[in-house]
C-alpha cells in the first residue's frame, strides 16, 4: 500500500469582494445615498422658503418703497381735471402736492401703497373727495379728486383780533385765514376790497371761530350761514359786490325766515347805518317776495345812477313790492337771531 500525497489548494479569502451586479447586505450604496440627500436638500430648501418668506418679502418691500422714494419728487405730482379757481392759489397746489409726495415717501406704490396715499390726502382740508390715484410707468403719479372751493369769509373775533376764515358751499372751514391789514394789503395789490364776500353773524357772541374742517352752523338748523352763501355766490360776478362790506345772516323776518342784509359801510344799526335790505335768499324767488333777479335789477340800476348801491348813504328795501329808498331812524321790521351759531364736525 502506498501512500498518495496530494498538494492542498489554498482557499482565498474575498475579504467582502463580491461578484458583478450582486449586493451583500450591509453593503453600501452610494447611489443610494445620493438620491437621499438630494431629497434632504430639497426639503431643507422648501422649509427655508417657508420660514424665510415674510422676511424676504419684508426686505423687497422696503427695497422698493426706499426706491420709489427717490423718483417721486413734488414735480412728479399732477393734480388732473383741477378746477379753475385752483390756478388762481398756487400755495394751495403746491401744499397739496407736497402732501402726496409725502404720502409716497411713506407708503410703497403697490395697490396698497396708493390706498394709503388716497387715504393720506382725503385728510386735506382743501380735499372733499379722492376718486382715485395713479403711477405711470414715467414715475409721474397722477391724482384725481374733487376740491373745496373757498366761496365766502366768516368773521369770528372783536376789535383788532377780528379775524375771517374762508368756507365751501357746504361750511366746511379751509385753512385760508385773513386780518384787516391782510385785506387793506389785498386792496392796495389788486384794486379789490377783498377776494371773498365776508358773512357775519354766524357765530355766537363771543365770536368764535371753528377749527380748520369744522362745519359752521348757524341759527334756524344752519339756514342762515347757508342763506349767505347762496347769496355770495349769486352777488359776487357783478362789479358792484365790491361795495358789500359784509352780508348779515343773524336777522330773521317777522315769519321767522332769513332774512339777509348787505351793510355797505362801518356801522351796524339797522336804525342809524346805512345798508340793503335784501330779504329772503335768491332761491326762494318770488314766493314770499319779489324775484331774485329783479332785486338785482333794482341793485343795478342803483349802482348806475349813484355809483353806490346804497344810493349814497341810505337805507334801501329790495324786499318790497316796490324799490324803496329811505332814511334813518324808522324800524325795519326785522328781529334778531334768538342764537348765535355752533360749529360741528
Amino acid at each position: 500500500m502506498g501512500w498518495f500525497l496530494s498538494k492542498k489548494k489554498k482557499k482565498v479569502r474575498t475579504h467582502g469582494r463580491q461578484t458583478r451586479g450582486v449586493i451583500e447586505d450591509g453593503a453600501w450604496d452610494p447611489a443610494r445615498t445620493l438620491a437621499g440627500l438630494q431629497v434632504l436638500g430639497l426639503v431643507l430648501f422648501l422649509g427655508g422658503i417657508v420660514v424665510g418668506w415674510p422676511t424676504f418679502k419684508n426686505v423687497m418691500e422696503q427695497y422698493a418703497t426706499k426706491r420709489d422714494t427717490l423718483v417721486v419728487a413734488r414735480s412728479k405730482i399732477v393734480l388732473m381735471d383741477k378746477p379753475g379757481w385752483l390756478h388762481e392759489m398756487p400755495d394751495v397746489m403746491a401744499t397739496i402736492r407736497s402732501q402726496a409726495s409725502r404720502a409716497m415717501i411713506t407708503a410703497d406704490l403697490s395697490g396698497a401703497g396708493l390706498g394709503h396715499a388716497v387715504a393720506q390726502l382725503e385728510e386735506n382740508p382743501w380735499i372733499s373727495r379722492v376718486d382715485h390715484v395713479q403711477r405711470l410707468n414715467n414715475g409721474q403719479i397722477q391724482v384725481y379728486a374733487s376740491y373745496r372751493e373757498p366761496v365766502v369769509f366768516i368773521v369770528g373775533g372783536r376789535g383788532i383780533d377780528r379775524e375771517y376764515r374762508a368756507i365751501d358751499r357746504a361750511a366746511v372751514v379751509l385753512p385760508l385765514t385773513y386780518n384787516d391789514s391782510m385785506f387793506r394789503r389785498y386792496e392796495s395789490l389788486t384794486g379789490k376790497a377783498r377776494p371773498l364776500m365776508v358773512l357775519e353773524g354766524a357765530l355766537d357772541e363771543e365770536g368764535v371761530l371753528p377749527g380748520v374742517g369744522e362745519r359752521v352752523v348757524s341759527d334756524f338748523e344752519g339756514s342762515g350761514v347757508q342763506a349767505g352763501i347762496e347769496l355770495a355766490q349769486y352777488l359776487q360776478r357783478h362789479d358792484f359786490s365790491d361795495q358789500v362790506r359784509s352780508i348779515d345772516v343773524s336777522y330773521k323776518d317777522v315769519q321767522g325766515r332769513v332774512a339777509l342784509v348787505l351793510w355797505t359801510g362801518l356801522g351796524r344799526s339797522l336804525l342809524d347805518d346805512p345798508h340793503v335790505l335784501w330779504g329772503a335768499k335768491p332761491s326762494l324767488g318770488h314766493a314770499v317776495e319779489p324775484d331774485a333777479d329783479v332785486k338785482l335789477s333794482r341793485l343795478a340800476s342803483i349802482f348806475k345812477r349813484y355809483q353806490k348801491i346804497d344810493a349814497g348813504g341810505k337805507i334801501i328795501l329790495l324786499n318790497r313790492s316796490r324799490l324803496m329808498a329811505r332814511g334813518f331812524g324808522r324800524p325795519s321790521g326785522l328781529l334778531s337771531a334768538d342764537a348765535g351759531a355752533r360749529a360741528h364736525r
